[in-house]
C-alpha cells in the first residue's frame, strides 16, 4: 500500500491467561506504507512449574487503509523441567 495501514490487535486467553502466562495485549499496530508485514512481540512470564504447552488468540479487526480480519494463534512452549 502507498499509504501506512493500521489495524486493532487484541490478544484473547484460550489455555493461556493474560497477566499469569503471557502479557495480554489491546493496540493498535502500524504497518508501514510499501510493507506487506510487520511484527508483534507478546512478552510470556515464566515460573518453575511444569505444564502443558498453552495459547491465546490474536483477533485483528478495525483495520484502516487494508482490509484484513481473522485471527492468529500463539502457543507458548513449556520448557520447565
Amino acid at each position: 500500500s502507498p499509504v501506512d495501514m493500521q489495524v486493532q490487535v487484541d490478544t484473547v486467553d484460550e489455555t493461556a491467561v493474560a497477566g499469569t502466562d503471557y502479557q495480554g495485549t489491546h493496540r493498535v499496530l502500524t504497518i508501514p506504507a510499501g510493507s506487506m508485514s510487520t511484527t508483534l512481540s507478546v512478552p510470556v512470564y515464566g515460573n518453575a512449574f511444569f505444564e502443558p504447552n498453552r495459547g491465546f488468540e490474536l483477533v485483528l479487526s478495525h483495520a484502516q487503509n487494508a482490509t484484513t480480519s481473522g485471527t492468529a494463534f500463539g502457543i507458548i512452549v513449556d520448557d520447565d523441567l
